[in-house]
């Protein structure tokens, strides 16, 4: 989906008024392993794909983040578009002989676009 601006030309002031916003969305979100339910807990409207090192970077802010109020997180999953997979194999150090990376003394298991289907809440 590409999200469009709204700009809008307000006369009285003689301004363009909108928002100036990316076309493409990267979501954070966190969903129950045993229970059906998922949050959204970070969205970032860009204008091109990330870059892979900014990724990392934000990948481990939010679990961080999440790990700090009290979230218990076991598994990662995402698309595997370009930047992802270049993001969990060069910055990550993921493979297919190590599906997993560290973070904080704790290890975070991926699961593939794939495995995606089986893990999808109904909500």
């Amino acid at each position: 989906m590409i999200i469009k601006a709204n700009v809008t030309y307000d006369a009285r002031t003689d301004r363009l008024e909108g928002a100036d916003i990316g076309r493409d969305r990267l979501v954070f979100m966190v969903r129950g392993l045993l229970s059906s339910w998922k949050q959204p807990v970070a969205y970032y409207l860009m204008y091109s794909t990330v870059d892979q090192k900014i990724l990392t970077s934000l990948i481990k802010h939010v679990i961080t983040s999440l790990l700090s109020i009290g979230l218990c997180l076991k598994v990662l999953v995402c698309d595997q578009g370009p930047s992802n997979r270049s993001c969990l194999t060069k910055h990550l150090a993921t493979s297919i002989e190590k599906p997993y990376f560290e973070l904080n003394v704790q290890s975070f298991f991926l699961l593939s676009v794939c495995s995606m289907h089986l893990t999808s809440s109904k909500m």
